[in-house]
């Protein structure tokens, strides 16, 4: 089943196999063994390869015999009081840096043996692997648009836009502090409509929540540079290039970034700004102790 599910997602035996660490040709044996054995062909072998019919047939099961496998071998180590193994949380790109310094000790604390795999990834790559039950828990905004995927509430959060004194006097010269006032009173982004925007990349949720703001308020969300990583997005508008957005949880956590002091972090004053950060867990599948001491924590 894993070998299957793999290749099924790799859509190319050569990129499964070194996933699995096994050759391609000892691969491509396990797959043509299993189609013979059930006497049907779960592959086109097209480039990239695509499942035939009975290949989503065999997906879906393959995916709900993998769950439930999972879900013995949790409640085994509960009953036995010994867990081992490898624990996997999804987590949205930048915040491991945030939250994992306060999460991971407690958990090592109660579950000294558990290994943890970190995978960073977007909003709909995050639902979508822990649907699959490749993760056993995520990280993210609440609600999920996964109808099985059940969250719970551990923090609130909120947008804050950030501008350097050294942009806003480029931009409006003698004008400037009277600007920057306006924008600590109001928290509008419409102040500085035409400016240029530097965006983490669309899919995630905080890119869908900016956008929506923008919108609101007029502005294309057209952004000028676009990057995954938010460092690179604040020493951009720190040098002076354009305005940008951050969670406030970033500069108000002990494991927080430090601004430089030209550097202006500006409240949004918009419903969409304000949100609520959650785990999410596969429902109808079996909570280990792991994940019932996660979604105890404040």
């Amino acid at each position: 089943f894993h070998y299957f599910l793999v290749v099924a997602r790799e859509r190319s035996f050569t990129k499964a196999a070194r996933h699995l660490y096994i050759s391609q040709q000892s691969l491509s044996n396990h797959i043509q063994t299993l189609e013979k054995e059930l006497n049907i062909r779960l592959f086109e072998r097209t480039t990239p390869l695509t499942l035939t019919y009975a290949g989503s047939v065999f997906q879906r099961y393959a995916q709900r015999f993998t769950m439930l496998e999972n879900d013995l071998t949790a409640e085994i180590d509960d009953i036995n009081n010994n867990q081992k193994g490898t624990f996997c949380l999804g987590i949205p790109y930048n915040r491991g840096a945030i939250v994992l310094p306060q999460l991971l000790p407690i958990v090592k604390q109660e579950f000294p043996q558990i290994e943890f795999s970190i995978i960073e990834a977007n909003y709909a790559e995050l639902q979508k692997k822990l649907a699959e039950g490749d993760l056993d828990i995520i990280l993210e905004q609440l609600p999920f648009t996964d109808k099985t995927i059940d969250g719970i509430a551990i923090s609130q959060d909120e947008l804050c836009m950030l501008v350097s004194d050294g942009f806003l006097y480029q931009k409006f010269q003698d004008r400037a502090d009277a600007v920057k006032a306006e924008l600590y009173r109001t928290g509008k982004i419409s102040l500085l409509s035409g400016s240029p925007l530097l965006l983490s990349k669309p899919g995630n949720s905080m890119r869908a929540r900016i956008e929506k703001i923008l919108l609101s308020e007029g502005i294309q969300p057209e952004s000028n540079i676009e990057t995954e990583n938010l460092s690179t997005l604040l020493n951009l508008c720190a040098s002076h290039y354009g305005i940008t957005f951050y969670p406030r949880i970033f500069f108000e956590s002990s494991h927080g970034i430090s601004l430089p002091e030209h550097v202006n972090v500006i409240p949004l004053q918009y419903p969409d700004a304000r949100y609520t950060l959650g785990i999410g867990y596969r429902r109808s599948h079996y909570l280990s102790r792991i994940i019932q001491l996660l979604k105890d924590m404040d």
